[in-house]
This record gives C-alpha cells, sequence and structure tokens, in this order.
C-alpha cells in the first residue's frame, strides 16, 4: 500500500502511463481513507475517501498539519506516539456526521515508515469506518459514560498502578466506604497511601511480574476483599502497570462463619449424641441403579457400636462392611428411602452381623432419612428393652396361665 501510495503522488518516479493510471484509480476507489504524512505529520498525499472522512475538500488538505485536520487529540497524540517511538498502532475514534446526522466510528491504523537511513520517513494512516461492523461502539462516548457510571456505582474498587507506583485510573463505590475521593488518588504513590502495608506493595510486585492471581485482603475496617491482580499491558504486550480489582466479600465471610459456627454445632452435637449416626453417600451403576452405599461419615457412638474406627470405616462400602444388609433386605429399603425420599422406620428389627471380626447381634430400632442423594441412618440397641419386654409378656402370661388353673381347680371342687 505505501508503493501505491508513493506511485500515485511522487512525479520524479518513472511508471509507465498505464500503471500509474491503475495505481491512482486504486488508490481512489479503495473503501479506505488512504494519507500518507512526512516526518513532521504534515500531508503529502490523501485520497478522497479521507478527505471525506473528515469532512474536507480534497485539494485542501495537502500540506496541512495532520492536528489542523483532526479535532480528535487522543489520536493526534496517538500518532506522534507511533512516530516517537517507530511502532505502528491501531485506536479508535468518533466523530458526528453532519450529512447522515449519527455519530460514526472510526478505526485509525497508523504505520510509521522507516527510510533508508532508519530515520522516520513518513506515516502511512488507514482510516476505516467500523460503524456497522461494530454496532455496539455506534456511541462510544454515552457507552464510555454508562461504563463509567456501572463501575462508579458497583461494590467494587477498580484500580491501575503503573510501573512507578502511581495510581493511573480509581473508581468503585467502595471507595466512599473506605473513605476516599477518586480524584484525590488519581497521581499519587500507592506506597504513599498505604505505606505499611508490605503485603499488599509485594502482591503488586508479583503482579508486575506477570503472574496473574487473586486473593484476600482485610482491611483496617475490618471488610474483607476478594482482589484480582493482573500486569496491565500495552498493545505491544509489554508490562506498564497492574490492574487490581476488588470484591467486598465481607457479608458472604460473615455468612461464611456463621455457617461455619453452625456446622461447629451441629458436628458437636452429632459427636455427642448417645445414639450411632451415619451418613453414607449413593453409589449408582452406569444406568443410575444404586449399587451400593459409601460411609461418608459416622460419629462416635457409631463407631463404637460397630467396633472399628473412622480411618477403617470411611470411604467403604455399606456391602462390604455389612453384607448382611442384602439378606434381612434392609439394603432394598434403603434404596426405597432415597427413591421416594419417604423415611424409613423400623422398630425392634433383629439383626446379626460381623464388621471386621466385630460381632453385632441384638434388636434394633431404625431410622433412616434421605439428604438430598445421601442417606442418613441412625439405629438404637434396643436388645434389653426387648428381652425385659418379652420376659414381662412370658411372665403375665404365666401369671395368666395359673389364675385360670386356680380358676378351673376351684370350679372342680365346688
Amino acid at each position: 500500500m505505501l508503493f501505491s501510495t508513493k506511485a500515485a503522488h511522487n512525479p520524479e518516479r518513472k511508471t509507465q502511463p498505464n500503471e500509474s493510471d491503475v495505481i491512482q484509480q486504486l488508490y481512489q476507489t479503495v473503501p479506505a481513507g488512504i494519507a500518507y504524512l512526512d516526518s513532521n505529520l504534515s500531508v503529502l498525499s490523501a485520497n478522497t475517501k479521507f478527505a471525506q472522512s473528515l469532512g474536507l475538500n480534497e485539494e485542501v488538505l495537502s500540506g496541512q498539519h495532520i492536528s489542523d485536520l483532526i479535532d480528535d487529540d487522543k489520536v493526534v497524540q496517538a500518532i506522534e506516539t507511533a512516530v516517537e517511538e517507530c511502532k505502528p498502532t491501531v485506536i479508535f475514534g468518533d466523530n458526528h456526521d453532519q450529512r447522515h446526522k449519527q455519530r460514526v466510528l472510526w478505526q485509525w491504523s497508523i504505520n510509521p515508515i522507516r527510510g533508508d537511513d532508519s530515520q522516520i520517513d513518513g506515516v502511512l494512516i488507514h482510516l476505516i469506518d467500523m460503524t456497522e461492523h461494530s454496532a455496539q461502539w455506534a456511541n462510544p462516548p454515552q457507552i464510555e459514560h454508562r461504563l463509567h457510571n456501572i463501575v462508579h456505582s458497583a461494590p467494587l474498587l477498580l484500580c491501575v498502578i503503573d510501573r512507578c507506583g502511581r495510581i493511573m485510573v480509581c473508581e468503585g463505590r467502595e471507595l466512599e466506604r473506605l473513605g476516599y475521593v477518586a480524584d484525590e488518588l488519581v497521581g499519587m504513590n500507592i506506597q504513599d497511601l498505604i505505606p505499611q502495608r508490605d503485603d499488599i506493595l509485594a502482591m503488586l510486585d508479583r503482579a508486575m511480574s506477570g503472574d496473574d492471581f487473586q486473593t484476600e485482603v482485610t482491611v483496617s475496617i475490618g471488610d474483607v476483599y476478594a482482589v484480582h491482580f493482573q500486569a496491565y499491558r500495552n498493545a505491544h504486550n509489554e508490562i506498564v502497570g497492574v490492574v487490581c480489582n476488588a470484591l467486598n466479600i465481607s457479608t458472604s465471610k460473615k455468612f461464611e462463619r456463621e455457617l461455619q459456627r453452625s456446622e461447629d454445632r451441629f458436628r458437636t452435637s452429632i459427636e455427642n449424641m448417645y445414639d450411632p449416626f451415619v451418613l453414607f453417600s449413593t453409589l449408582r451403576d452406569e444406568h443410575g441403579k444404586i449399587i451400593d452405599f459409601v460411609y461418608e461419615y459416622a460419629n462416635q457412638a457409631a463407631l463404637k457400636n460397630n467396633g472399628t474406627t473412622a480411618e477403617r470405616l470411611i470411604g467403604r462400602r455399606l456391602l462390604e462392611v455389612m453384607p448382611k444388609h442384602l439378606e434381612n433386605s434392609l439394603f432394598e429399603r434403603y434404596c426405597r428411602v432415597i427413591d421416594t425420599g419417604e423415611a424409613l422406620i423400623l422398630e425392634e428389627m433383629p439383626y446379626e452381623d460381623a464388621i471386621d471380626g466385630h460381632v453385632i447381634s441384638g434388636f434394633f430400632d431404625v431410622r433412616a432419612t434421605r439428604l438430598e442423594d445421601n442417606l442418613a441412618l441412625t439405629w438404637r440397641n434396643v436388645t434389653e428393652r426387648k428381652l425385659s419386654h418379652d420376659e414381662l409378656i412370658r411372665q403375665q402370661r404365666l401369671l395368666e396361665t395359673v389364675l385360670d388353673a386356680d380358676e378351673e381347680r376351684a370350679g372342680l371342687l365346688a
């Protein structure tokens, strides 16, 4: 493209007339604005599309400094920076199109050109209308304003710090909670702002080295923030700073602590229960059918009752540990609890089995309940109660037999 531009506007170049005509035609008909600037950023040549894009007459462009033609300071600055650093860059700008009464998004491709002596010989600019291709950017200032409002009102803190430690951007509703004002922070050195927080400064150094990570940070007022540290890179993938995105998670941490306390209280209650308690996870085959239950938790009463330890029990299968569950249909009943959600209540159920040589035998009251896809099981050994009850019944029947016999004998005597 550079060759085409010079060929169309360099009268000293020896070209065939037909070649020059073709190049000139292409130069004027490509669907992009093209301009070639000298090293001082004055226009040497520009096609009709470039002039139209700026709303100017093509004849008045030649010799004009680019800053006199563009009212977008951001674009002018980008062109000057590209020349200073001799690096190509792409930037987006916008202006209001008076003809169509709409805002237009432009893509500026800026390419510095070196001469034979490695000095900047000029700048080639491609200007492309991106409005139709990027409808979401049809009104960048409005979107930028909207994004600013979102960030400013969101319960977070966004901060960008350059390599020297200066705060470049600081936004978010959390600033007010922390007692800061954004305009007062911009330009400050982070070391002057938090001189005692060596931990945060170390995290910034870590991110500056290219590490991308998230951690929790507690501030002086006691709030807890989930902070994401990430290196900030320029268009050439060079690290020029750090982006910190902090979200206040104090409320969730409070709920987490409350939940932990509730869980601790529950666990303490379960651990000190008189009755054994066991929690099983459900083991299914590839078709979803329950094939076993796996021990996930057992309280001290359950471990003592089964004559085992948590290390020997947790993670093992029920039918491996207590195979008699298949013979007396208990396993089938447990499966029905999971499938239907209906609790299982058994009174004085006889059961005999052995766990690693420890014999379990007697009568048991059993309760089984579904917890999502888990089975909660508790039981009580009621053998003594059962035997006492049976003995009372036996004695009562014996007494009734004796009384019946006495009545019968009395009748005979009468």
